[in-house]
């Protein structure tokens, strides 16, 4: 199959069952189905507790969020499991590789745009570091580490870059007139 072929098929596709364009209760119904597709158990073996998560590959994720423009789904978030900074070398590093050879090894080859994942020390609370990002027709998938401090996440944003840079145009005009108008008060 030729590459631009493969965007054509792929590029309505998020994750799963889920397209792009999907109303909110059509999401929520089709990512409860994906929810339960990825579901692993793990057992604390010091207190046999069990504990129920996420997985795709060995990528764990808490969460999967979508933001929405007139009842279309235009934007996805996998948030990925809180991990220790002690663990950033022994969990965090080999989850990236995974879910990067994923979208790499199994779907759209190597990416658009890659940078190196820093150390864990070069980070700053608050902040997303991206690693890699694919342009796939009219989506854009984004491979990005969260830093909360002591605990960071892996997070995967699938997305249509034009609806979102569309409503990003919308908010910066409603602060310039915001601005404008508070000039005119003054």
């Amino acid at each position: 199959m030729k590459e631009d072929s493969i965007a054509k098929a792929e590029q309505d596709k998020v994750i799963g069952e889920i397209t792009f364009g999907v109303s909110e209760k059509e999401f929520e119904k089709r990512r409860n189905e994906f929810l339960k597709q990825t579901e692993y158990i793990e057992v604390v073996t010091v207190s046999g507790y069990e504990f129920k998560g996420n997985r795709i590959g060995s990528y764990r994720f808490d969460r999967l969020q979508g933001r929405y423009h007139n009842d279309n789904l235009y934007f996805t978030r996998i948030i990925g499991s809180s991990i220790h900074y002690e663990k950033y070398d022994s969990e965090l590093k080999p989850e990236a590789q995974s879910i990067y050879n994923i979208f790499t090894k199994d779907k759209y080859g190597l990416p658009s745009e890659e940078n190196i994942i820093p150390e864990w020390h070069r980070l700053q609370k608050g902040y997303y570091y991206t690693f890699a990002i694919w342009e796939v027709g009219t989506k854009t998938i984004k491979l990005s580490i969260q830093d909360n401090g002591i605990y960071h996440k892996i997070n995967v944003d699938i997305f249509r870059p034009e609806i979102e840079n569309f409503l990003k145009n919308i908010e910066e005009n409603k602060m310039q007139d915001a601005e404008r108008r508070a000039t005119d008060l003054i």
